[in-house]
Formats: structure tokens, sequence, C-alpha cells
């Protein structure tokens, strides 16, 4: 009796695992195929932050994504951007021209300054941003988040999670070829300082 257990236990047990094989199969394929659309162009430079990895390309496209694939968080080692600007992704920050994010991508808690962001400040010649899968529940800081991204004129952030932000002075400040900003699911309940929030976004109506 219990060798017959064993055996329909072993036969269900091979049994799921023919059915759901060719979905896990299916699923990378799927992966593969979204990652070599977004990288028809060459790899620049790869490396990780925090618990994820990121990959630029030669088109200027920089995606960051999670290391196992389902979620992760940027790390919170930003670069001194004074003394040592050298740090991760930041090295490479005048040749990002578009980012992305892969499944669920949480920015860290750590507050932001301006001398020293692990967001995207001065990102040069970055034209677009698109915030999909990019969590921003535990940001406390959005100050400098995109300053001096002097040609972004395409951001998505829709996505923005706001509720626990008590900062975002200098948001958007230099942001001169922004036209326009969807912030109808900002929350700033919280949010005690909005100095120079748009300073100098002279195209924004």
């Amino acid at each position: 009796m219990k060798k017959y257990k064993i055996c329909k236990f072993i036969l269900i047990l091979m049994l799921i695992i023919i059915l759901l094989f060719p979905l896990f199969i299916h699923t990378k394929i799927v992966a593969s195929t979204v990652r070599k659309r977004l990288f028809k162009a060459s790899t620049v430079a790869s490396g990780t932050t925090g618990t994820c990895n990121w990959i630029l390309d030669s088109d200027g496209l920089l995606l960051i994504e999670p290391s196992n694939g389902i979620s992760g968080t940027m790390g919170s080692d930003a670069p001194d951007l004074l003394s040592n600007p050298t740090t991760g992704f930041y090295i490479y920050r005048d040749q990002v021209k578009s980012i992305r994010f892969g499944s669920t991508v949480y920015a860290p808690s750590t507050p932001y300054s301006l001398f020293s962001t692990p967001m995207f400040g001065y990102f040069s010649n970055l034209e677009s941003f698109d915030s999909t899968n990019f969590n921003t529940q535990n940001m406390k800081s959005f100050s400098y988040c995109f300053y001096q991204c002097k040609k972004l004129s395409t951001i998505n952030i829709s996505h923005f999670n706001t509720e626990n932000a008590t900062d975002m002075s200098s948001m958007f400040d230099y942001c001169q070829a922004l036209t326009e900003l969807d912030l109808s699911n900002f929350n700033t309940q919280k949010v005690t300082n909005m100095s120079e929030m748009f300073y100098s976004c002279d195209a924004l109506t």
C-alpha cells in the first residue's frame, strides 16, 4: 500500500511538471524576445545596483530590472557628483537617452540631495523616462530627481507613488524641454518643500 501511494505521488508530480514545463519555456521565450526587441543595439555597459541589474545599449537605452526577474530594489550607494561621480551607471549618464524598468523595481528610501543623487539628476541627454514598473512608495524625497535633464521631453510619471514624500524641491529643475506633466496621481499631503520644483521649465505649458 505504501509503495502504491509513493508511485501515485511520483506519477502526479511528473504529470504536473509535464503540464507546467511548456508554460515555463514559453515565459522564458517571451522574456528573451522582449529583451531582444529592447536591445537590438549592442551592449555598452552593464552592472548591478542594489538587488537589480542594469544594461545600457548603444542606442542610449538604460534598462533596470530585478536580478531575480520578479522584484528588486535599486541601491542607495549614490555617487558624490563632486568627488566621486563614477558609481554604477552614473559613469555613463551622458550616454543615456531613455530609461525603462523591467518587472518591479523599487526606488531606495534614502533621502537625496544636490550632490549625492541615486536618481537621475544630471542625465543631460535623457529624452524619455517610462516609470512603468518603477515603484516609488518608499521614497521620502524626490528632491533633484530629474535635475538638469535639459533634453527630457517625454516622461511618464503616472505610476509614481508619492504618499510618503516630504520633499520635492528642484524635482524638475532645468527640465527645459518638458512641455507637459501629468501630476494627477501625485499625493502631496506630506510634502513640506516644493521650492524651485519647476524652476526654468521654460517650455512647460
